[in-house]
């Protein structure tokens, strides 16, 4: 662009200058404590964020203590109105192996629908979970009362995860409700997780489809049911 750094048709101003502002600060995240990386979870540029959720990552996996850190996490949880700031904490404290089933099952009754869909999913990320019957209810509770898109669509996703033969209380769930019936996305997800049912219980999944509130589920649950006749 021009020598003096304008670009004239656009208005834009191109610069490359040595340095940098005074207002970033010390970048070396490592030198600062757990209290700092804490605080740094209210931080507007989300490089900080992710980096000093990574350094609180690595020093539990170390063996370092917890308890103050999760402790400050939970405070900036419930303290903080603003939902953004309340997902990065519950991120911190999974990093750190702050949260349990117990607390993320009790999450699930969040008022907020992007608290609700980020706990079942950190509910059910672990490749090691086991679906003890008090996580199924939980789930299956969540899908006969949740009317949020998204947070359908996380549990219908889930719900692949789920072993086929403790998929059905949160199936019928999903299906009793009429909610995204319409949507591009919803009723696809719910039907990829149903579809095994059908070739272990027929009978039972007959009686899935008669009470099915999802036309496209239903359609693609009475072909498949005809297919194993």
């Amino acid at each position: 662009h021009d020598n003096d750094g304008s670009h004239r048709s656009s208005g834009r101003i191109y610069q490359i200058s040595y340095g940098r502002p005074a207002s970033i600060g010390d970048l070396d995240l490592a030198k600062r404590s757990n209290a700092a990386l804490v605080k740094l979870q209210l931080h507007r540029n989300d490089w900080f964020v992710r980096h000093a959720r990574r350094l609180l990552c690595e020093r539990a996996r170390a063996g370092q203590s917890m308890v103050d850190t999760h402790q400050a996490l939970w405070d900036l949880y419930h303290g903080n109105p603003d939902v953004t700031r309340k997902l990065r904490a519950l991120w911190a404290l999974y990093a750190t192996d702050g949260l349990d089933s117990d607390v993320l099952i009790q999450q699930l009754q969040h008022a907020n629908a992007y608290v609700r869909a980020w706990s079942l999913r950190l509910l059910c990320d672990p490749p090691q979970l086991k679906y003890t019957p008090q996580v199924l209810q939980a789930l299956a509770g969540l899908a006969e009362r949740e009317r949020d898109g998204l947070v359908r669509l996380h549990l219908a996703s889930v719900l692949t995860k789920v072993p086929v033969d403790q998929r059905w209380d949160i199936a019928a769930g999903l299906l009793s409700r009429a909610e995204g019936a319409d949507d591009h996305a919803l009723p696809h997800m719910i039907w990829y997780a149903v579809e095994p049912l059908v070739g272990q219980d027929r009978q039972r999944a007959l009686r899935l489809l008669v009470a099915a509130k999802i036309p496209l589920v239903r359609r693609h649950l009475a072909r498949r049911a005809a297919e194993t006749d």
